[in-house]
């Protein structure tokens, strides 16, 4: 695993830390970079990704764009939006959006044919777009810390699914009883 750290106050990336850009595996750390370096786009052979930067306010539209990617963290930031379409990372298996000031959550998102895990912990989203009862391959969907009142339409349709966590929402007594007898989870 490749490792790029900067120290805190640090916001440019040497040169040389990039290397020829062959790596397959990245973590970012960069405790005070506000966007993403636009060498990390010439990463083309990336297949696992985790961006620590908890001062990342925006993503360039064309930044995260990956075709070898299955697992993208980008975590604990101030982003409020992720600007991510399938099209640019369309083998994506394993998405980690947690901790993030996310209000919601793109509908195209649905067409991630192979995300099996997706992470949304710790935001604020208050529903999921119907289009994700699409999803085909998708096993695994947390949602606690978030703004949900009742579970997601979409979720109680998703066949494939076989783990949902939504706990600490501020969901009804119904929905909670909703959640057991779809999911066997109780929610507190």
């Amino acid at each position: 695993m490749n490792v790029i750290k900067l120290r805190k106050g640090q916001r440019n990336i040497s040169p040389d830390s990039w290397g020829d850009f062959k790596m397959t595996s990245l973590e970012l750390i960069a405790p005070d970079l506000i966007d993403l370096p636009r060498e990390l786009s010439r990463c083309q052979d990336l297949t696992y990704l985790n961006i620590v930067c908890p001062n990342l306010t925006e993503i360039d539209d064309d930044a995260l764009w990956f075709p070898n990617l299955k697992v993208l963290k980008l975590t604990r930031t101030r982003l409020t939006e992720i600007p991510l379409s399938p099209t640019q990372c369309p083998n994506l298996e394993n998405l980690n959006l947690s901790g993030n000031q996310l209000e919601q959550i793109k509908a195209n998102w649905a067409d991630f044919y192979f995300l099996k895990e997706l992470n949304l912990a710790n935001n604020q989203i208050k529903d999921l777009p119907l289009e994700f009862c699409r999803h085909e391959n998708l096993s695994r969907i947390i949602l606690d810390n978030n703004l949900f009142e009742k579970i997601p339409v979409c979720v109680t349709r998703m066949k494939s699914l076989h783990h949902l966590s939504i706990s600490s929402n501020p969901l009804k007594y119904e929905e909670k009883q909703l959640a057991f007898d779809l999911f066997g989870i109780e929610i507190k």
